[in-house]
């Protein structure tokens, strides 16, 4: 796990990248902490990326970053807080 999370860190973004894929980045360590039944951690993560990405990528940028999967596991979620939110 430890080379995962470098690779993740060595990840360098310009100010003139997509504010969005520090999103990804942190959506992919969420999805790392899962692989790993890291409860804890991905929780941390989620709480991160939550605030910042209140929508779930759009398929096909999950799928270009190989987080579909993982991210289909958090659409329940995204659901019930959506009706909170219009309730």
């Amino acid at each position: 796990m430890g080379a995962a999370i470098a690779e993740l860190d060595a990840v360098h973004l310009e100010t003139d990248d997509h504010a969005w894929l520090a999103d990804i980045r942190t959506l992919a360590r969420a999805e790392m902490y899962h692989r790993f039944d890291m409860t804890d951690r991905e929780h941390e993560a989620l709480a991160e990326f939550w605030p910042r990405q209140p929508l779930l990528f759009e398929p096909n940028h999950a799928f270009t970053f190989g987080l579909i999967d993982y991210q289909e596991t958090l659409k329940p979620r995204y659901q019930a807080d959506r009706l909170l939110r219009t309730a």
